[in-house]
């Protein structure tokens, strides 16, 4: 996942060294935050698939114990 805005690498004239090593920071920090973003959005959407199956799974059984409920009247 990344974003659309492009990042800073360097201060613009490249002279002042804090100013370049903060931004260094704030990269990679950002780059941490996409990483983890990225992988909770891979998390949720198989955990969705999985529930989904589970879903399914509950409806047929549910079906089913129904029909034995209607037959056993």
């Amino acid at each position: 996942m990344t974003t659309d805005l492009p990042r800073q690498r360097r201060s613009d004239n490249g002279e002042n060294p804090v100013a370049d090593e903060k931004l260094a920071s704030l990269n990679d920090k950002a780059d941490t935050i996409e990483a983890g973003l990225a992988k909770a959005t891979r998390l949720i959407a198989e955990t969705k698939v999985e529930l989904e199956k589970m879903a399914k799974i509950l409806d047929k059984s549910l079906s089913g114990l129904e029909r034995k409920s209607q037959r056993g009247k």
